[in-house]
């Protein structure tokens, strides 16, 4: 008696079936070893780092506490120090813009606020060509996005289409 030969569907469809399970298998294998990477990563950042800084703070603090809090303490000072300069130096420069509106709008008023509109005309109307601009460019990378997707859709079908094909003509040879 002669043995029935397999039909070429029935393979194909364990070849492919083989292949996705392999592909499955490796991108599983990528991904973990990309989560370990980056748990690593976090964990020497936020874990470890912070553990042995504060370990290194308290034998300090227990050597000399006295100099640990005093260093504590002056850079607590330098930045408050530094936030109230930032500060002053805001408030003041809003004060001096305050005083020369009120100075020009005690002279010309009407000149004044028709500045203060031409302004915010001039900001209003670029915020609004910013937002067209952004919302165009919005819709053309959704656009790409779609067309991108739909291109490598195909790319990958017709790279099945082609491993297909190999894996019968090796099965045929």
């Amino acid at each position: 008696m002669t043995t029935k030969k397999a039909t070429t569907r029935k393979v194909s469809k364990k070849t492919a079936q083989a292949d996705s399970r392999y592909q499955t298998i490796q991108t599983l294998r990528e991904t973990g070893e990309d989560l370990a990477d980056r748990l690593e990563y976090y964990k020497a950042k936020y874990i470890e780092y912070p553990a042995y800084s504060s370990i290194a703070f308290m034998a300090d603090l227990g050597r000399d506490p006295r100099r640990s809090i005093d260093t504590l303490a002056d850079d607590s000072r330098e930045r408050l120090t530094d936030l109230r300069k930032d500060a002053r130096r805001k408030v003041d420069g809003y004060l001096k813009d305050g005083r020369k509106f009120y100075r020009r709008a005690r002279k010309d008023p009407r000149k004044t606020f028709d500045r203060v509109v031409k302004n915010s005309r001039t900001v209003l109307d670029d915020f609004g060509s910013e937002a067209k601009e952004r919302l165009e460019d919005f819709v053309a990378g959704g656009r790409e996005l779609i067309q991108g997707l739909d291109k490598d859709s195909r790319l990958v079908a017709e790279r099945l289409r082609a491993s297909g094909k190999k894996t019968l003509e090796n099965l045929s040879s």
